[in-house]
């Protein structure tokens, strides 16, 4: 059953000389039991939609109904009835009046609507009881921890029985049981629940329709986090070489010699990096290995793109032309020291130091060895390894990519 419907609503600020468009034609329905999750970046509007949904701010243009009330029209006394009885605000910072207690913050609500004494009791002790803030009933705020205010601004929303419930930003200030107790409250409720959050792992476990507000529109994606990040997410691939490889046990020499060439061939200073990243290409996530398997050893590189195979060609391309052309010395020695000065650096990180010393012992090898083969190696050494690897024909690529419906 449809629950709230908002047509073609519009949010402006300022004037005709500096206009700004926070809500741009926006237009989307919320059904009974609903629960959806908006997300875009700062700035991009969230809680200017949420704050007009709640008549906290008013639309520019459009409608919002409500069980086919226009709360866009209501105003006054027949306003403010309106969001006590059917809204529900969660704010990020609570709300919480400092001067009343926990027990009368809650019935502030009941107390204006002249509700009896009797049934205001029993109303905020039934709640307090449902969200286990009973002992906290006669305290007041600064005496609450954040997940204890969290629940009471939840139980003032809550003993209302609203229509639909908005949150804004509702895991802040919230320590990690309270995050947990509160994801396990909201799964649980029965009605229409809109949410305004960063937390990605508080959306991933609770929403199930997710809308993504850019430039003031809004687009619409059924399912939890994860599978939003899918649709929106950029093809990732894996592009590499799986050659035969003779020892299984790993050899300092070698390793120190394919990181080498690697980093000649694709670091952060590299030709193809550079070029690949100037054609949009691949972005920070592009990434390079080396990995020694048992009668195996294999390169790899992986990261995101919009275009795989046109990464793939092109590093196939420049694996050619260093086998063709050979390497020059100033691009030797640039990856040699690069990668020599990192080795000497990351022997301040005392967990790099365990790490190190740990393989070092179960590699049967000195981990300073390691320093003196960056120190020694030289051009040739890794012109002969690069004649032994990446052969084309043991190339595969391989995409994890959104597929079309």
């Amino acid at each position: 059953m449809e629950l709230l419907n908002i047509q073609q609503i519009e949010k402006y600020y300022g004037n005709k000389s500096s206009l700004t468009k926070a809500i741009d034609d926006i237009s989307f329905s919320v059904a009974q039991g609903e629960f959806l999750a908006i997300m875009g970046a700062s700035g991009s509007g969230k809680t200017t939609l949420l704050n007009c949904i709640s008549t906290i701010d008013r639309v520019t243009a459009g409608h919002i109904y409500l069980e086919n009330t226009d709360i866009t029209t209501l105003k006054g006394k027949a306003l403010n009835k309106f969001r006590r009885e059917k809204l529900g605000f969660i704010f990020q910072d609570f709300n919480l009046l400092d001067t009343l207690t926990a027990y009368e913050n809650i019935s502030l609500a009941l107390s204006i609507q002249k509700r009896s004494a009797s049934e205001i009791d029993t109303a905020v002790k039934t709640v307090a009881q449902q969200l286990g803030i009973t002992e906290v009933l006669q305290k007041y705020p600064y005496q609450m921890s954040g997940g204890q205010k969290q629940r009471v601004a939840l139980a003032r929303t809550m003993v209302m029985k609203p229509r639909i419930l908005l949150l804004d930003e509702p895991t802040n200030h919230l320590d990690i049981a309270s995050v947990e107790w509160l994801e396990e409250y909201l799964v649980s409720y029965e009605k229409a629940i809109i949410m305004v959050s960063h937390d990605r792992f508080f959306i991933d476990r609770t929403a199930e329709i997710i809308y993504e507000l850019s430039d003031g529109k809004l687009m619409r994606y059924v399912g939890n986090y994860t599978e939003y990040n899918l649709a929106m997410s950029i093809p990732v691939f894996s592009f590499g070489y799986k050659e035969a490889c003779e020892k299984p046990k790993q050899d300092l020499k070698t390793i120190v010699e394919t990181t080498v060439l690697l980093e000649i061939l694709a670091g952060n200073t590299s030709n193809l990096y550079n070029s690949l990243f100037e054609q949009s290409l691949i972005n920070e996530s592009f990434s390079k290995e080396y990995f020694i398997g048992y009668g195996y050893e294999s390169i790899i590189f992986d990261g995101e793109s919009e275009n795989p195979k046109e990464v793939a060609k092109q590093i196939k391309k420049e694996v050619e032309r260093l086998k063709n052309d050979g390497i020059t010395d100033d691009e030797f020695e640039s990856a040699r020291r690069s990668l020599y000065g990192k080795e000497i650096m990351s022997y301040n990180d005392i967990d790099t130091l365990a790490n190190g010393l740990v393989a070092a012992h179960f590699g049967e090898y000195d981990m300073l060895d390691i320093v003196e083969i960056y120190k020694n190696i030289t051009k040739a050494d890794v012109l002969s390894r690069l004649a032994q690897v990446m052969d084309e024909k043991y190339s595969a690529l391989s995409v994890v990519k959104q597929c079309e419906e």
